[in-house]
């Protein structure tokens, strides 16, 4: 998370790397997202303290390599070995598609989503899974309090009492990814919901406003081809073409599985082999 979408969490995180890096210990980052990253403190701090890196491998290839090498990190440090949690997710697959829409819904800062657009996209996506006559799940991924998807989810899907709390009891990784696994598309506003639908061979339409999110979305999408699609919330003609995108992900879920899983599966092994590799590569300091 070295992002400008959350300064102090960068900043704690490169000044601890900052401050072990002179004492001669080993340093590396594993499963980042970088950027998007324009603040000039934080900016110096990067290009001091990320060079040094043994090894940085990154959740998408798309935005974070370009970013890291503006700050003088060699590209032979730099590996894309997607999401640590594909892994998880892809071992806790089920053995088929059902037929389900995932739905998720991120209102934060961040995620640049009011609540006029959020209450437009709810709309649609009712009105889809009516259609296609098929079940709309809400996927939480976020608990915390300012920003927690459950409640969004309870407040935009206008559910039972009884769904309210089934929805507020998924509260850990496993639980969420078996929710995920009852769907053949996932709709969703947070990454996460899109990595633990992906890496099951559940296809994904991305929402994004931000251009933090709009990164990550097109970096899973780079990763995973055509089995996810990114839709700007911030699009003229967006109501028209997310009915339209998600009926179509519906009707080629399963044509998409195989690719998907065979992605995932590409990036865990790249993943293993970066966490082997981490103690056989010498930092710059080292080497100089």
């Amino acid at each position: 998370m070295l992002a400008d979408a959350f300064p102090q969490h960068a900043a704690l995180v490169i000044s601890t790397l900052r401050l072990v890096q002179p004492l001669g210990k080993p340093t590396a980052m594993l499963g980042q997202g970088v950027g998007p990253l324009s603040d000039p403190s934080l900016c110096r701090l990067a290009r001091i303290v990320l060079p040094r890196l043994r090894i940085i491998t990154l959740r998408e290839g798309r935005a974070g390599p370009g970013l890291l090498s503006s700050f003088g990190v060699p590209s032979e440090r730099i590996i894309v070995t997607g999401d640590d949690a594909i892994e998880f997710a892809y071992e806790n697959r089920r053995p088929d598609l059902t037929r389900g829409i995932g739905f998720n819904l991120r209102l934060a800062p961040y995620s640049d989503v009011i609540q006029g657009e959020a209450d437009g996209i709810s709309r649609v996506i009712r009105r889809v899974a009516e259609q296609e006559k098929v079940p709309l799940i809400g996927i939480p991924i976020s608990r915390n309090a300012t920003e927690d998807d459950a409640e969004t989810l309870v407040r935009q899907l206008d559910i039972s009492a009884h769904e309210a709390q089934a929805l507020r009891r998924l509260d850990n990784p496993l639980d969420v990814i078996r929710q995920v696994g009852r769907c053949s598309v996932v709709v969703t506003g947070s990454y996460h919901a899109g990595v633990f639908a992906m890496a099951q061979g559940i296809s994904v339409v991305g929402l994004a406003k931000s251009s933090y999110y709009a990164d990550k979305f097109n970096g899973l999408a780079e990763q995973f081809g055509e089995g996810c699609t990114v839709l700007r919330l911030d699009a003229d003609d967006l109501l028209e073409r997310f009915q339209s995108t998600v009926s179509l992900a519906l009707k080629r879920a399963e044509y998409c599985r195989a690719q998907l899983l065979q992605a995932a599966a590409k990036e865990i092994r790249l993943g293993r082999e970066a966490y082997a590799n981490v103690l056989r590569v010498p930092s710059i300091m080292e080497a100089a």
